[in-house]
């Protein structure tokens, strides 16, 4: 069983929302790649340290894709064995 304690490490501090390629930058935090290059494009620095960063420095974080796409196969299949007992009492009840 996967167990993700707080999801809030798997969002992307510009955007809030759950990464779908996340990357790393070279301030060592990890950002939703199409926002950070937004966001290097108007400033040149870190959201997070205000050092400067471009984006060149960009690498693929493959561990938090991994943390990702784990935590959706664990939320999909919750919800499905879930259903499945709502269908069960529903049936059951017939």
């Amino acid at each position: 069983m996967f167990v993700v304690p707080n999801t809030d490490i798997l969002k992307c501090p510009i955007t809030c929302e759950l990464f779908r390629e996340p990357v790393t930058g070279q301030d060592g935090h990890t950002y939703e790649r199409n926002a950070i290059i937004t966001w290097l494009k108007k400033n040149g620095t870190s959201p997070i340290t205000r050092e400067p960063m471009t984006i060149d420095s960009l690498r693929s974080n493959h561990t938090v894709k991994q943390l990702i796409d784990e935590f959706k196969s664990s939320s999909s299949q919750k919800h499905f064995l879930f259903k499945m007992a709502i269908e069960y009492t529903s049936d059951f009840s017939e």
